[in-house]
């Protein structure tokens, strides 16, 4: 009796084996394998973008060496073959004005300006390697032509100030009170008010400058600026993460509509997909979704275990953690990680169209995992948090990229260090 119960259930389990990997076999087929340091081989890009406004590059976790190479690859041919001008970042969204000085008009040193960017997760030296080959791509294009930065995000208010200060201010322009609120920003010693934030916006809003291209970029600055002090007023953290996430697709589409040229986006997986996110909130990529409908296409970069890079402010030392292996067979990355490639491109859309067995995996909730770096400063120490949320894929992204393992990228020393 025992005995056959055992051949019953070996043979089950065989059996059930050999039907994964032959839906495994079957999804591989209809993978595109991807090399690194390679942008040509985005040809198959051509027709899939064809009609597209903004691609969205993800990624799992920040501080991932391959993640910087794939999407700068990426990046490399759609700005050379597919006419992309604009690259959206997460980052501050009045901190890429140095950028956009050096890469087209060699102002300053690369370096530098990824610090006066303000965003530690890209001053690295992969991040470096792409702003300098936008500076020789921009040297050898004419003004029409050249790449430009932007930043999204509106956490910090210094680069807004600093650039109200440069361009428009003057003495006796301000109140005084307006004044020394705005000094305080600069100086990091302010304590938000809402009537105090109020006031100041509504004065600034007073303004205007009889240049109309003046005119309308300090108007944007100090719409800036109110998201910000709105952005910050907020303390609860889920409202706070919800807003910034808005604030940020007002910003893509805004820019957008000004520049109206083709763009990339580059931010977190959870920014750029495109139902509901880990924290239960719709992020920015709804929004650009809902906007551009199938002209906004976003590609989730993932990874089923690496590394996270980053600078070590304790120990001035470049440190790199592990992100664990993840090992459930209801795991998205787990299932990709089966395949026979380990780094490649996986259209959703393709599958869709496709009547094989693989198609199931559009018709489970699957488990998606998110990674951060975190600094507790209680503990004076770093450590990666891990979330995971079950949803369908198609619903959060067009297509994937998988990388395992992976690798941490090259952090270099904070300036302020």
């Amino acid at each position: 009796m025992h005995k056959t119960l055992y051949f019953v259930f070996s043979l089950f389990i065989n059996v059930f084996s050999f039907a994964q990997r032959s839906n495994f076999g079957e999804l591989s087929k209809l993978v595109t394998p991807v090399k690194l340091n390679d942008y040509e081989q985005y040809s198959y890009l051509s027709k899939i973008l064809e009609n597209n406004k903004i691609l969205a590059l993800g990624e799992e976790t920040h501080g991932t060496s391959e993640f910087f190479k794939i999407k700068t690859d990426i990046i490399k041919y759609c700005v050379i073959h597919l006419n992309y001008k604009i690259l959206f970042i997460e980052a501050d969204v009045s901190g890429t004005e140095s950028i956009n000085n050096y890469i087209t008009k060699g102002v300053g040193s690369g370096k530098t300006v990824l610090f006066e960017l303000g965003t530690a997760a890209w001053m690295t030296n992969e991040m470096l390697q792409l702003v300098e080959w936008l500076r020789i791509y921009n040297s050898q294009n004419t003004e029409d032509n050249k790449v430009l930065f932007c930043g999204i995000d509106v956490q910090w208010s210094s680069n807004i100030i600093k650039q109200l200060n440069k361009y428009y201010f003057k003495s006796n322009m301000l109140s005084v009170n307006s004044k020394n609120y705005l000094d305080s920003f600069s100086k990091f010693k302010y304590i938000h008010s809402y009537v105090r934030d109020t006031l100041l916006i509504n004065e600034l809003n007073s303004l205007d400058f009889s240049d109309v291209d003046s005119n309308e970029n300090y108007k944007r600055l100090v719409n800036l600026l109110g998201q910000c002090l709105k952005l910050n007023q907020e303390i609860d953290d889920f409202k706070k993460s919800k807003l910034r996430d808005e604030f940020m697709a007002q910003n893509v589409i805004q820019s957008y509509k000004k520049f109206n040229k083709k763009a990339i986006l580059w931010a977190h997986n959870e920014h750029i997909t495109k139902t509901l996110n880990l924290a239960k909130y719709y992020p920015l990529g709804y929004y650009l979704s809902n906007e551009f409908d199938k002209s906004y296409y976003s590609i989730g970069l993932h990874t089923c275990q690496g590394k996270i890079g980053f600078y070590n402010k304790m120990i001035k030392e470049v440190n790199y953690l592990d992100i664990p292996l993840d090992n459930s067979n209801s795991s998205l990355s787990f299932i990709l990680s089966r395949l026979e490639y380990n780094t490649f491109f996986f259209d959703i859309n393709d599958l869709k169209n496709k009547t094989i067995k693989s198609q199931k995996l559009l018709y489970k909730k699957l488990r998606i995992r998110a990674a951060t770096l975190i600094f507790d400063s209680k503990l004076n120490k770093y450590f990666i948090t891990i979330h995971y949320k079950k949803s369908f894929i198609e619903k959060n992204y067009n297509a994937i990229i998988f990388i395992n393992p992976s690798n941490g990228s090259t952090p270099f020393k904070i300036k302020s260090e």
